[in-house]
C-alpha cells in the first residue's frame, strides 16, 4: 500500500520545464487519471519581451509587458527601472520618477548605478 501511494504521489506531481511555458500534470477526475496542461507566464518572459519592444520603439507594448512582469514579481529592480525608462520616453516624468524610486527600493548591485543615473 505504501509503495502504491508513493508511486501515485510521484505521478501527480507537476512536471516542469524551465524553458517552457507549459506545465503538464496528472489529476484524477471522475475516477480516471487525466493529463492537464497549463500555460504558465513567467516574469522573465515578460521582461525580455518588453526589452525587445523597447529596442523596436514599441513603447506601448513594452509598457504592457513590463506591467505584467511586475504583476508576477513586484520586487524586482529591472522591470521597475525599464518601466521608468518607458514612461520617460513617453514624456510622463512623474510616473518615471516613481518607477525609478521603486527600482531603488528593490535594487541589486547590478542595477544600482543605472537606476541612480536615470533618476
Amino acid at each position: 500500500m505504501h509503495k502504491i501511494f508513493i508511486f501515485l504521489l510521484i505521478l501527480l506531481l507537476p512536471v516542469f520545464s524551465c524553458y517552457s511555458k507549459e506545465i503538464i500534470r496528472l489529476e484524477v477526475k471522475d475516477g480516471k487519471l487525466v493529463r492537464v496542461r497549463e500555460i504558465v507566464e513567467t516574469y522573465e518572459e515578460y521582461f525580455q519581451e518588453a526589452r525587445q519592444f523597447i529596442q523596436k520603439g514599441l513603447l506601448d507594448k513594452a509598457l504592457q509587458s513590463l506591467q505584467k512582469a511586475i504583476e508576477i514579481d513586484s520586487n524586482t529592480a529591472g522591470a521597475h527601472n525599464d518601466l521608468g525608462v518607458v514612461y520617460a520616453c513617453k514624456g510622463d516624468f512623474d510616473k518615471a520618477i516613481e518607477e525609478f524610486k521603486k527600482a531603488l527600493e528593490n535594487e541589486s548591485n547590478d542595477y544600482s548605478p543605472i537606476i541612480k543615473y536615470n533618476l
